[in-house]
């Protein structure tokens, strides 16, 4: 898809998820800490949000952190049909790997043999759902 229409998917999607959540957009905008101006361009498909909105709007909606940005970076390989409010929400909740490795950045782990079960296991989860990107070198 081309920036236009992946400009107009973001938006679409942001207001089928906000609507999910029964808030209009003077609400949602409240809520989300992003000027009602701002987030009725975004989902008019006039803009994509600057990086501090897209955080905040992901929030807001229970999506994923970075979903946004991977659907714009994903736009030229990406069909439309997979793009949906429930693929924007897998994940969400769980810390990205750059939220962790800026908290815990001197204490990094360089073997996976120094891994807890449970690290290994979202490091796994991770390199899965990432499979895609890095398989066609864009990583």
């Amino acid at each position: 898809m081309n920036d236009t229409e992946a400009l107009a998917l973001i938006g679409q999607l942001i207001v089928n998820a906000r609507v999910e959540l029964k808030k209009s957009q003077l609400a949602f905008s409240k809520e989300a800490k992003v000027d009602v101006q701002t987030l009725r361009g975004i989902e008019k498909g006039n803009r994509l949000p600057l990086d501090v909105n897209q955080g905040k709007i992901e929030r807001a909606l229970g999506w994923r952190a970075g979903s946004i940005r991977e659907l714009w970076d994903e736009r030229e390989h990406t069909p439309k049909s997979k793009m949906t409010v429930e693929e924007m929400r897998r994940g969400a909740g769980e810390s990205t790997w750059q939220d962790l490795d800026k908290e815990h950045s001197e204490d990094r782990v360089m073997k996976a043999s120094l891994l807890t079960d449970e690290e290994l296991l979202a490091e796994i989860a991770y390199r899965f759902r990432n499979y895609k990107v890095q398989r066609n070198g864009e990583s």
